[in-house]
């Protein structure tokens, strides 16, 4: 009898990486490594969430956990060779600049800001969440039904 293999990638979208890669590798973001959690479809197109909890200000006598989410379109992330990790590339551009300095804490970040190459912006996520999405989809995926199908309502 022969061995049971399943396809994975071929329910994917041509460019998509399958759940093997994601999950052994990290999306490099704002100074931060971010770990794949799930793949989520917002008005049929698969969309990547990528994860990660830390304190929100260590100069707060009681800092309380923050969990940050990264929402790509599942068609952007890359898989770098060259750099070891998860990269944003969208179809059509080349690989930009790499945030350089040091991370900062979630409240010193900017609304608005620009990470590899691409503008993004940060949204608020509940009381105790950031969600970070491209800017140029961040209203439709900002929406209590895009939350809902993203798993973050």
């Amino acid at each position: 009898m022969g061995a049971f293999h399943v396809n994975y990638a071929a329910s994917l979208p041509l460019g998509v990486l399958d759940e093997g890669t994601l999950s052994m590798n990290l999306l490099d973001f704002r100074l931060k490594s971010f770990g794949y959690e799930r793949t989520a479809e917002v008005n049929g197109r698969p969309f990547l969430l990528f994860h990660r909890t830390e304190t929100e200000s260590e100069s707060k006598l009681r800092p309380q956990l923050v969990k940050l989410w990264v929402v790509l379109p599942a068609e952007w992330v890359k898989f770098d060779e060259t750099l070891d990790s998860l990269v944003i590339r969208p179809e059509g551009r080349s690989r930009g600049p790499r945030s350089t300095g040091i991370a900062l804490e979630v409240d010193a970040e900017a609304e608005r800001f620009t990470e590899q190459g691409l503008p993004f912006r940060r949204r608020p996520l509940g009381k105790d969440g950031v969600l970070y999405v491209p800017e140029e989809l961040s209203e439709p995926l900002a929406s209590p039904a895009a939350l809902t199908s993203l798993g973050l309502a």
